[in-house]
């Protein structure tokens, strides 16, 4: 079958689909690229497994932050090893998990086959690399299961990456309405999960079930799992009746089905029959008191009945009503829902309402001609449904422009108005419209001679033009015109403009920026370009390029311009290097380079002798959060890090907190001196003790210390009486200290955990302490603890819910 190819370059659609496909502009060649964040933001998966099996070093980390990534790129690669090297080798690190569902897009039968290797993961991140927040993600991975896998669920309800009393572990079932597994989940781990909280004074501590069913209903109601508000209100009645009443219903009923149900529950509580007519009931409550309407029904959670019976309130209630501003809020956003909006739109116009430019955007044409001769009625154009992207108005407003004619007319102000809007918004549909509406010898080089280079990439990306469309001899462009080019970085654009200049007659005048054009772009392919046309340089530029790290562009000085180079670097030292890469160099084509060891490497190949230094390297690059610079003193020059290089790197970093980069270097400073019999016989005042404020709020760090200098943790354990810390970080040290948990059953170290969790539960209610405390009053007899003087029991009061008491 013969094809016509002119079909792709005349749809437009597929040509800026082709176009951002093939014409990249990336200046860096694959072999430089060691960013993981380009690797990941591009889905190169094979070259990410390449360069990690191979051993290349990695960096800018920034993509793989959140722990979502990391699931990704599991799906999409299924080498389960592989993401264990990448966490392991540059210690990833994670506080806590998202609360987004890093799993909802993916497909079921993959997810079937990955489960175990993504719980396997969770198990590697929670008890290999001391990381804590994992439970959020397993929430989402056991939301997604079914009860065909049980053996699955017990599993990851047993294995301690879903702790005890987090009562949010089922929300992501309920969200994408995993009924069965509800069911499942609340009859076998019934009282597993709940809510703590306090009564009276603040004197107990409960763990209350009621609050957790209907935190449970709200979460059904909000993403309308009718079956599973069923289910919660019949069979956990006594928690949930006494929120059941008219404003809850009237907020939270999403659908018509909850809302009847909901209704018919409200009836039975306060026996009111059955048959009588609920529109009439809720109406007049609603207009007894008109502050109703803006105190509770301002709410995004409406559904049709409920719209219904706000309207006749609203036709009873607004002579009541002296807050127009906030009733007229109330009838746009009613409007804005677009159902039963031809039972709202009568009310608008006889509301004494400025209207707004948002108020337009839910209309319809029809809805626009009904009321826009009224008196409060504010005039839009077709520039105002542009900015609104309204696709409706567009072709209204242009209809009524035209008036029949095939391209409209205006000033030249005004066609230019156009352009640069459409260039704004950036919205292909809308940009075709106006477009294909110009007259057909519409001028477009007042983009390039404005320097408005992101439309003219635009427009030429997504196919609506060429690049000969921007070019006018007669236009005399700014004389700084290949500056701006340059800075902005795209090499096509960039080429054009030179081409075009060099055939002007002010030549001499436009090539005096080409040196600053050089020092100005961040494109490897522009510098190249300017250095092969013989462009000058100047001491600034190579300072620039070497003090950037980037190995391509540093490549292409030694390729053009070697000797100036070599004289460059024989005045380098070690700290001028540093100091000029600390925070990192981003380029634009978003290829990070964040270590200066590049750098040295092909300064010391080209001199073929070290730097001089005057000062400490590993020192600097770890004060410089420098990784791999400092893991290849360490490593590959045999550095042993001095307690001075670790103290003063602490020194530097203290009041700065944790991070990823903070982590990776310790953890390197400190690594060498594992078994080091002078590190075992130190004080604790000297190594740990240093440590213990970063210790205390890193728990990757710490369970990199509690695993390798169990001897000086244990030495600071019995002689501090005072903790700080997370007490997960302090159970996760005492079961480094006691192998096989036997803490649980020595009584000094036991009230060490409570004491703190105590002396803290003032300020902590519903924080993790007490989610540990739970833990143990319900997994350790009473009898073997040694209660706080500040506990008064740990025996049940009054309930069985009843955890503890203790006095204010």
């Amino acid at each position: 079958m013969d094809i016509d190819f002119r079909y792709f370059l005349k749809n437009q659609v597929l040509w800026n689909n082709i176009k951002k496909y093939i014409a990249t502009d990336i200046s860096t060649p694959e072999r430089y690229i060691n960013s993981i964040t380009w690797i990941v933001n591009n889905k190169h998966w094979s070259l990410l497994v390449y360069k990690l099996k191979k051993g290349e070093r990695l960096h800018d980390f920034s993509a793989v932050w959140s722990i979502d990534t990391i699931y990704k790129i599991l799906y999409e690669t299924g080498d389960l090893e592989m993401v264990k090297l990448l966490v392991e080798r540059y210690d990833l690190f994670y506080r806590k998990s998202i609360s987004n569902d890093p799993f909802k897009d993916w497909d079921k039968d993959k997810l079937q086959q990955l489960k175990y290797k993504v719980l396997d993961l969770m198990e590697f991140l929670q008890n290999n690399m001391g990381m804590d927040g994992i439970s959020a993600t397993a929430y989402c991975l056991l939301s997604h299961l079914s009860l065909s896998d049980s053996d699955f669920i017990d599993r990851m309800l047993n294995n301690g990456v879903i702790l005890n009393g987090r009562g949010d572990v089922v929300e992501p079932t309920i969200e994408i309405g995993n009924f069965d597994l509800l069911m499942y989940l609340d009859s076998k781990f019934h009282g597993k999960f709940y809510n703590l909280t306090t009564t009276g004074e603040r004197r107990k501590l409960f763990k209350n079930m009621d609050n957790l069913y209907r935190k449970w209903l709200l979460k059904a109601l909000k993403c309308r799992q009718f079956p599973i508000v069923k289910y919660l209100v019949v069979n956990h009645m006594d928690s949930v009746s006494s929120a059941i009443d008219l404003p809850f219903i009237m907020i939270n009923s999403s659908t018509e089905e909850i809302f009847e149900f909901l209704i018919s529950v409200y009836k039975d509580i306060h026996k009111i029959p059955q048959s009588y007519d609920t529109m009439s009931y809720i109406v007049n409550k609603l207009v007894e008191s008109p502050q109703i309407i803006t105190d509770f029904l301002l709410t995004y959670h409406y559904h049709p009945r409920s719209i219904l019976h706000q309207v006749e309130a609203l036709k009873k209630a607004i002579p009541l009503i002296t807050n127009y501003k906030e009733t007229s809020k109330w009838l746009h956003h009613l409007h804005n829902l677009k159902k039963h909006r031809h039972e709202v739109s009568p009310l608008l116009g006889h509301h004494p309402h400025k209207y707004t430019f948002e108020s337009f955007e839910h209309f319809t044409v029809d809805e626009y001609k009904a009321i826009q001769k009224q008196k409060h009625f504010t005039k839009i154009t077709l520039q105002t449904a542009i900015k609104l992207l309204h696709f409706e108005f567009i072709e209204y407003f242009l209809s009524v422009r035209l008036k029949g004619a095939t391209y409209l007319s205006g000033t030249t102000k005004q066609i230019k108005g156009l352009i640069i809007m459409v260039c704004r918004r950036k919205e292909d549909k809308v940009t075709k419209l106006i477009l294909d509406a110009l007259p057909p010898k519409t001028n477009f080089g007042f983009l390039l001679e404005g320097m408005a280079f992101g439309s003219v990439k635009y427009l030429v990306n997504g196919g609506f033009k060429t690049l000969d469309s921007f070019l006018d001899k007669s236009v005399k462009y700014p004389d700084n015109i290949l500056l701006e080019a340059a800075y902005f970085g795209d090499f096509t654009i960039f080429k054009m403009v030179y081409n075009q200049i060099s055939k002007t007659d002010r030549v001499a005048k436009y090539h005096k920026y080409q040196q600053h054009a050089l020092c100005k772009t961040s494109n490897n392919k522009i510098m190249e370009f300017l250095l092969n046309e013989g462009c000058g340089y100047s001491q600034f530029f190579i300072s620039k390029c070497v003090s950037g790290g980037d190995p391509h562009a540093i490549d292409i000085l030694l390729k053009y311009i070697p000797t100036q180079v070599t004289q460059y670097f024989n005045t380098l030292k070690v700290e001028d290097i540093i100091k000029n890469r600390y925070g990192g160099y981003q380029s634009k084509n978003n290829i990070f380079f964040d270590s200066s060891l590049t750098v040295f490497q092909t300064i010391e190949r080209t001199l073929e002798h070290p730097i001089s230094s005057n000062l400490n390297i590993i020192t600097l690059a770890a004060q410089a959060f420098d990784f791999h610079l400092v893991e290849y003193m360490i490593n590959e020059k045999s550095y042993l890090p001095t307690l001075h290089d670790i103290t003063a790197f602490l020194e530097n970093t203290k009041n700065k907190g944790t991070s990823p980069s903070f982590f990776r270097i310790i953890k390197l400073l400190i690594s060498p001196w594992i078994g080091k019999s002078q590190v075992q016989k130190l004080s604790p005042t000297h190594f740990i003790v240093t440590l213990m404020p970063k210790i205390l709020t890193d728990p990757q760090l710490a369970h990199f210390l509690f695993k390798h200098f169990p001897n000086l943790l244990k030495k600071y354990i019995e002689t501090n009486n005072r903790f700080t810390c997370d007490p997960h970080t302090l159970i996760n040290a005492l079961n480094v200290l006691y192998p096989n948990r036997e803490w649980k059953s020595d009584k000094k170290a036991l009230d060490k955990v409570l004491k703190f969790i105590f002396d803290n539960i003032h300020f902590s209610l519903h924080s993790d302490y007490l989610v540990v405390l739970s833990t143990l009053i319900s997994e350790y007899p009473v009898e073997i603890i040694t209660w706080p003087r500040k506990i008064t029991s740990a025996i049940p009061l009054d309930t069985e819910n009843t955890l503890f008491s203790y006095y204010n």
